[in-house]
């Protein structure tokens, strides 16, 4: 893959990496091109022997980048969730010294909305929303091709819209956030809870978001109206989001977006509703490579101040 925003293309090898509690996924792009994506598995109590294991054994490289879950704040990052040895970790820092290439150092979901704006999706955009729907809800904003952060740095957790504030508890210790009504797990049971009440469907008990996606593929009614539900609160989120920044985009990633097919008819009908113009949503285009590229992006634009000697 060749990222396509001008600006962007430089003429190095990078190792840029997407901590996930399950997987680090990692790749180098080298000459603006993203060779293999591979992954290994997370190490959740040691997390920077994963990243050592990856960067000490490989060819020469001139940066670093890694996309890592929850608050980052000048390369620190700080009580990720899912890593619970974490509280407050200098990744930025720690990196640099051990290998004295640039490093950056950036919120997941940040990287991922970077990598779309410059590759995929919303590579035409100027301004755009990304949301991305796994286990949780995140989100990314960029203005100008700029992450916008907010005063304290906690713009962008697009999960923690409030859509009812009535409505059931979030793993944030808040009640009614977005996160709350189409996490994977709320998507799980909501569906248990519509089949219970005797809708007819092909599955019972589902253990996975994906046993739903392929229900609905097969024409399961039940399976698709769970899904039209997640794109109606999805797109209650998005009508607030038009009405405070009117973005030209707004890009829908992560694994649930596998199902936009059906996700988008609820959308559709709320924006339909609710907007008097209508906006741009598209899913995604780069999958689990959104976060390799814009921090490779990142690292182009905010990396160079630091020592540049190839490692």
């Amino acid at each position: 893959m060749v990222i396509e925003r001008e600006d962007s293309i430089g003429k190095k090898t990078i190792i840029s990496f997407d901590v996930g509690g399950h997987y680090i996924k990692y790749a180098r792009i080298v000459d603006g091109k993203s060779e293999r994506l591979r992954k290994i598995e997370t190490n959740r109590e040691d997390v920077l022997s994963s990243l050592y294991s990856i960067l000490d054994n490989a060819e020469k490289f001139h940066g670093i980048s890694v996309g890592f879950p929850g608050f980052v704040n000048n390369g620190v990052v700080m009580y990720p969730p899912n890593f619970p040895a974490i509280e407050i970790l200098p990744v930025q820092e720690i990196l640099h010294q051990r290998y004295n290439v640039p490093v950056v150092v950036e919120n997941d979901a940040n990287l991922y909305a970077l990598g779309e704006y410059t590759a995929g999706a919303g590579k035409e955009s100027k301004n755009m929303v990304l949301f991305t729907l796994g286990t949780g809800v995140g989100g990314g904003i960029v203005i100008d091709g700029e992450i916008y952060r907010g005063s304290r740095g906690f713009a962008g957790e697009l999960g923690h819209i409030i859509i009812n504030p009535d409505g059931p508890l979030c793993g944030c210790g808040m009640r009614g956030c977005l996160e709350a009504y189409i996490g994977a797990e709320r998507i799980i049971e909501t569906f248990v809870g519509y089949r219970r009440k005797g809708f007819a469907s092909v599955l019972d008990y589902p253990e996975s978001v994906k046993e739903i996606y392929l229900a609905a593929m097969n024409g399961d009614p039940l399976s698709r109206f769970i899904f039209s539900l997640v794109g109606k609160y999805l797109g209650l989120a998005i009508v607030s989001l038009v009405n405070i920044l009117d973005p030209d985009l707004f890009v829908i990633g992560g694994g649930i977006s596998g199902a936009w097919k059906f996700i988008k008819i609820g959308v559709e009908e709320v924006l339909n509703q609710r907007l008097i113009e209508g906006v741009k949503v598209k899913r995604g285009k780069l999958g689990d490579r959104a976060g390799i590229i814009g921090g490779w992006y990142f690292l182009e634009k905010y990396g160079q101040h630091q020592a540049s000697r190839t490692y």
